[in-house]
């Protein structure tokens, strides 16, 4: 987890609040085009993490002397590569007025989640069913997400130099 949240931040390196610069500066398709090639970027880091969580997977467990490991790192990928494309969402809907989604989403999101770790644990059931339970938990975020997005966003992928600019502007 302190793995995943380390690297969830270094590779955002920034682009999520570079939205509330541009989301103004931009309109219509161009907008959209932004939006959507921004979660295409993150789908797609969180599709690398996932996979160097699960190739890496055997050297943590022999790092850390623990085989059972193993499957457990490969079902945190699973929470890893749902969770990754969500991390813009909040600066896309503050950009677009949505404060109360956006609170609405926060609160939802954390009683889920917390729920999807307690409710195994009050049940007696293991690591294994938590982390199954956390995939399912990205997943619905995932799905709930893209749903806001779209809904503020609309379709279009129309956005020459937009991911280059919110590039730039994350940038130290």
């Amino acid at each position: 987890w302190m793995i995943f949240s380390l690297l969830e931040g270094l590779l955002c390196m920034g682009w999520s609040e570079a939205v509330v610069y541009h989301w103004p500066r931009l309109e219509g398709r161009a907008r959209a085009g932004m939006v959507w090639r921004l979660h295409a970027l993150l789908a797609v880091l969180g599709l690398v993490l996932a996979a160097g969580l699960i190739l890496g997977a055997p050297a943590l467990a022999d790092w850390y002397g623990t085989p059972r490991l193993l499957g457990d790192l490969s079902l945190f990928a699973l929470y890893a590569f749902f969770s990754f494309p969500t991390l813009a969402i909040n600066s896309i809907l503050l950009s677009a007025g949505r404060t109360r989604t956006v609170a609405t989403l926060a609160f939802a999101s954390t009683v889920l989640e917390t729920a999807a770790v307690l409710v195994p644990l009050v049940l007696g059931l293991g690591l294994t069913e938590i982390l199954w339970a956390l995939a399912a938990y990205a997943a619905l975020r995932f799905a709930a997400c893209v749903a806001l997005a779209w809904s503020v966003a609309g379709p279009g992928w129309e956005a020459p130099g937009a991911l280059s600019d919110l590039t730039w502007f994350s940038l130290p």
